[in-house]
Protein backbone atom coordinates (compact mmCIF):
# COMPACT_ATOMS: atom_id res chain seq x y z
CA UNK A 1 0.00 0.00 0.00
CA UNK A 2 1.64 3.46 -0.89
CA UNK A 3 2.24 6.00 1.86
CA UNK A 4 0.20 9.20 1.48
CA UNK A 5 2.25 12.14 3.61
CA UNK A 6 -0.54 14.92 4.18
CA UNK A 7 1.09 18.47 5.24
CA UNK A 8 -1.90 20.61 6.09
CA UNK A 9 -4.23 20.65 9.23
CA UNK A 10 -6.85 18.51 9.27
CA UNK A 11 -6.86 15.44 6.79
CA UNK A 12 -10.30 13.87 7.26
CA UNK A 13 -11.64 15.40 4.39
CA UNK A 14 -9.21 14.07 2.32
CA UNK A 15 -9.58 10.08 0.48
CA UNK A 16 -5.84 8.88 -0.47
CA UNK A 17 -6.74 6.26 -3.15
CA UNK A 18 -6.02 2.97 -2.01
CA UNK A 19 -2.87 4.79 0.12
CA UNK A 20 -2.48 5.20 3.74
CA UNK A 21 -2.74 8.65 5.23
CA UNK A 22 0.35 9.56 7.65
CA UNK A 23 0.01 13.06 9.01
CA UNK A 24 2.45 15.40 9.87
CA UNK A 25 1.23 19.02 9.66
CA UNK A 26 3.83 21.38 9.11
CA UNK A 27 2.44 24.07 9.86
CA UNK A 28 0.62 25.67 13.12
CA UNK A 29 -2.22 28.17 13.18
CA UNK A 30 -2.12 30.60 15.91
CA UNK A 31 -5.01 32.95 16.92
CA UNK A 32 -4.28 36.67 17.80
CA UNK A 33 -6.59 38.56 19.73
CA UNK A 34 -5.74 42.41 20.04
CA UNK A 35 -8.16 45.23 20.26
CA UNK A 36 -8.88 45.61 16.54
CA UNK A 37 -10.04 42.31 16.49
CA UNK A 38 -12.55 42.72 19.33
CA UNK A 39 -13.42 45.92 17.70
CA UNK A 40 -14.48 44.31 14.59
CA UNK A 41 -16.30 41.40 16.33
CA UNK A 42 -17.87 43.80 18.83
CA UNK A 43 -19.87 45.77 15.60
CA UNK A 44 -21.29 42.05 13.98
CA UNK A 45 -24.63 42.96 14.06
CA UNK A 46 -23.85 45.72 11.69
CA UNK A 47 -22.46 43.50 8.92
CA UNK A 48 -24.44 41.92 6.48
CA UNK A 49 -21.96 39.20 4.75
CA UNK A 50 -19.67 36.90 6.05
CA UNK A 51 -17.06 35.61 4.17
CA UNK A 52 -15.03 32.52 5.18
CA UNK A 53 -12.39 31.32 2.82
CA UNK A 54 -10.41 28.58 4.51
CA UNK A 55 -11.75 25.72 7.32
CA UNK A 56 -8.78 27.42 9.64
CA UNK A 57 -10.50 30.41 9.61
CA UNK A 58 -13.77 29.18 10.62
CA UNK A 59 -12.63 27.11 13.74
CA UNK A 60 -10.83 30.39 14.91
CA UNK A 61 -13.54 32.72 14.29
CA UNK A 62 -15.82 30.97 16.21
CA UNK A 63 -13.69 29.83 19.32
CA UNK A 64 -13.41 33.79 19.08
CA UNK A 65 -16.42 34.27 19.47
CA UNK A 66 -16.77 32.03 21.94
CA UNK A 67 -13.78 33.72 23.97
CA UNK A 68 -15.47 37.10 23.68
CA UNK A 69 -18.64 35.71 25.07
CA UNK A 70 -20.49 37.01 22.09
CA UNK A 71 -23.63 34.83 20.98
CA UNK A 72 -23.49 33.48 17.25
CA UNK A 73 -27.03 33.76 17.11
CA UNK A 74 -26.26 37.50 16.34
CA UNK A 75 -25.22 35.75 12.78
CA UNK A 76 -28.62 35.06 11.89
CA UNK A 77 -29.47 37.38 9.70
CA UNK A 78 -25.97 37.60 8.43
CA UNK A 79 -25.44 36.19 4.78
CA UNK A 80 -22.48 33.56 5.27
CA UNK A 81 -20.26 32.83 2.04
CA UNK A 82 -17.54 29.84 2.42
CA UNK A 83 -15.20 29.17 -0.49
CA UNK A 84 -15.84 25.56 -1.75
CA UNK A 85 -17.28 22.56 0.60
CA UNK A 86 -14.67 21.52 3.20
CA UNK A 87 -14.76 24.79 4.38
CA UNK A 88 -19.00 24.87 3.94
CA UNK A 89 -18.83 21.74 5.91
CA UNK A 90 -17.04 23.41 9.32
CA UNK A 91 -19.20 26.22 8.79
CA UNK A 92 -22.74 24.33 9.24
CA UNK A 93 -21.32 23.28 12.79
CA UNK A 94 -21.97 26.62 13.89
CA UNK A 95 -24.18 27.99 11.51
CA UNK A 96 -25.79 28.62 8.10
CA UNK A 97 -23.97 28.64 4.96
CA UNK A 98 -26.07 30.83 2.42
CA UNK A 99 -23.85 30.23 -0.70
CA UNK A 100 -21.12 28.01 -1.27
CA UNK A 101 -18.23 29.11 -4.07
CA UNK A 102 -17.07 26.02 -5.92
CA UNK A 103 -14.30 27.93 -7.26
CA UNK A 104 -12.06 27.23 -4.35
CA UNK A 105 -9.65 31.18 -4.77
CA UNK A 106 -10.33 34.50 -4.11
CA UNK A 107 -11.18 35.18 -7.97
CA UNK A 108 -13.78 32.51 -7.30
CA UNK A 109 -15.18 34.61 -4.99
CA UNK A 110 -14.79 37.70 -6.49
CA UNK A 111 -16.67 36.23 -10.06
CA UNK A 112 -19.17 35.41 -7.68
CA UNK A 113 -19.68 38.61 -6.14
CA UNK A 114 -20.10 40.15 -9.42
CA UNK A 115 -22.92 38.27 -9.64
CA UNK A 116 -24.92 39.49 -6.93
CA UNK A 117 -26.16 43.13 -5.52
CA UNK A 118 -23.90 43.89 -3.43
CA UNK A 119 -25.74 47.63 -2.58
CA UNK A 120 -26.35 48.47 0.47
CA UNK A 121 -23.93 45.90 1.81
CA UNK A 122 -21.31 45.91 4.58
CA UNK A 123 -18.91 42.62 4.46
CA UNK A 124 -17.01 40.90 7.46
CA UNK A 125 -13.78 39.47 6.57
CA UNK A 126 -11.64 37.81 8.79
CA UNK A 127 -8.69 35.90 7.62
CA UNK A 128 -5.03 34.56 7.70
CA UNK A 129 -1.52 37.02 8.10
CA UNK A 130 -0.56 35.51 4.90
CA UNK A 131 -4.20 36.09 3.16
CA UNK A 132 -3.82 37.12 -0.84
CA UNK A 133 -5.90 40.83 -0.85
CA UNK A 134 -7.82 40.15 -4.38
CA UNK A 135 -11.08 40.55 -2.36
CA UNK A 136 -9.63 43.38 -0.50
CA UNK A 137 -9.05 45.17 -3.66
CA UNK A 138 -12.68 44.16 -5.65
CA UNK A 139 -13.89 45.54 -2.34
CA UNK A 140 -12.33 49.24 -2.68
CA UNK A 141 -12.12 48.87 -6.68
CA UNK A 142 -16.15 49.00 -6.22
CA UNK A 143 -16.47 51.04 -3.33
CA UNK A 144 -17.72 48.25 -1.31
CA UNK A 145 -18.25 49.23 3.05
CA UNK A 146 -16.05 46.05 4.39
CA UNK A 147 -13.96 45.14 7.23
CA UNK A 148 -11.42 43.23 7.39
CA UNK A 149 -8.55 41.33 10.23
CA UNK A 150 -6.05 39.41 10.36
CA UNK A 151 -7.49 36.81 13.44
CA UNK A 152 -4.26 34.14 13.23
CA UNK A 153 -0.77 33.74 11.83
CA UNK A 154 0.25 30.67 10.22
CA UNK A 155 3.76 29.62 11.50
CA UNK A 156 6.34 26.35 10.83
CA UNK A 157 5.89 23.61 12.77
CA UNK A 158 8.68 20.78 12.97
CA UNK A 159 7.55 17.77 15.17
CA UNK A 160 9.77 14.76 15.94
CA UNK A 161 9.85 12.00 14.56
CA UNK A 162 10.38 13.14 10.95
CA UNK A 163 9.10 11.51 8.63
CA UNK A 164 11.44 8.91 6.99
CA UNK A 165 10.45 10.85 2.94
CA UNK A 166 12.15 7.62 1.59
CA UNK A 167 9.22 5.59 2.56
CA UNK A 168 6.88 8.01 1.46
CA UNK A 169 5.24 7.92 -2.20
CA UNK A 170 3.07 10.69 -2.25
CA UNK A 171 3.19 14.38 -0.43
CA UNK A 172 -0.21 16.25 -0.07
CA UNK A 173 0.72 20.04 0.13
CA UNK A 174 -2.39 21.74 1.01
CA UNK A 175 -1.19 25.76 1.21
CA UNK A 176 1.29 27.62 -0.39
CA UNK A 177 2.64 27.79 3.52
CA UNK A 178 2.50 24.19 3.68
CA UNK A 179 5.12 24.19 0.69
CA UNK A 180 7.20 26.68 2.44
CA UNK A 181 6.84 25.22 5.57
CA UNK A 182 8.07 21.62 3.72
CA UNK A 183 11.42 23.39 2.53
CA UNK A 184 11.88 24.74 6.13
CA UNK A 185 11.66 21.28 7.38
CA UNK A 186 13.06 19.04 4.26
CA UNK A 187 15.67 21.76 2.49
CA UNK A 188 14.26 20.53 -1.15
CA UNK A 189 11.13 19.05 -2.98
CA UNK A 190 11.82 15.72 -3.77
CA UNK A 191 11.07 15.07 -7.28
CA UNK A 192 11.03 11.28 -7.14
CA UNK A 193 7.75 11.96 -5.42
CA UNK A 194 4.35 12.20 -6.78
CA UNK A 195 3.19 15.58 -5.78
CA UNK A 196 -0.19 16.83 -4.64
CA UNK A 197 -1.42 20.01 -4.70
CA UNK A 198 -4.86 21.06 -3.09
CA UNK A 199 -6.36 24.10 -5.14
CA UNK A 200 -4.68 26.04 -8.00
CA UNK A 201 -3.22 28.61 -5.69
CA UNK A 202 -1.14 25.97 -3.91
CA UNK A 203 -0.30 24.44 -7.81
CA UNK A 204 1.00 27.62 -8.64
CA UNK A 205 3.09 27.81 -5.56
CA UNK A 206 4.79 24.84 -6.30
CA UNK A 207 5.35 25.66 -9.82
CA UNK A 208 7.22 28.44 -9.00
CA UNK A 209 9.63 26.69 -7.45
Amino acid sequence: MKKVLYLGTDPSYYKAKGGQIIHYPVIQIVPRMDSDIQAAYSKLANYTHLLFTSKNTVQVFFQQLNDLGISKNLLEPIIIIAIGQVTASYVKKYADCFFVVEEETQEGIVAFLRTQSLEKTHFFFPRSSLSRNVIINFFQKNYILFQDCFIYDTITQKKQPIPNLEDIDEIIFTSPSTIKAFLEIFSAIPLDKKLTTIGPITQKALSEI
